[in-house]
């Protein structure tokens, strides 16, 4: 058996159980200009595809939610620890 068929195949099977099985598929619209945006991204390699590129922002952007969140939290922790320095423990 020639290695290009065995890679090719397992390949195949790869993406078979992973976006076929693990993956629940999504369907949405969006504006013609938006198909356009993701066309060009994939044909300058900044994606392998449509689906990556979306998936890839939907992680970008959940990535970005938690940031904000941490950085809200320590804001909060920050504005508690001046208003109760006197509870503070010395560094010492």
């Amino acid at each position: 058996m020639p290695v290009n068929f065995v890679v090719r195949e397992f390949k195949y099977f790869v993406n078979i159980c992973v976006y076929k099985i693990f993956m629940p598929q999504v369907q949405t619209r969006v504006s013609e200009e938006m198909v356009k945006l993701l066309d060009r991204w994939v044909e300058e390699g900044k994606f392998q595809s449509r689906s990556d590129a979306i998936r890839t922002i939907i992680a970008r952007f959940e990535e970005r939610e938690k940031t904000r969140e941490f950085y809200q939290m320590l804001k909060k922790r920050s504005r508690e620890a001046e208003e109760n320095s006197n509870e503070l423990v010395p560094l010492e």
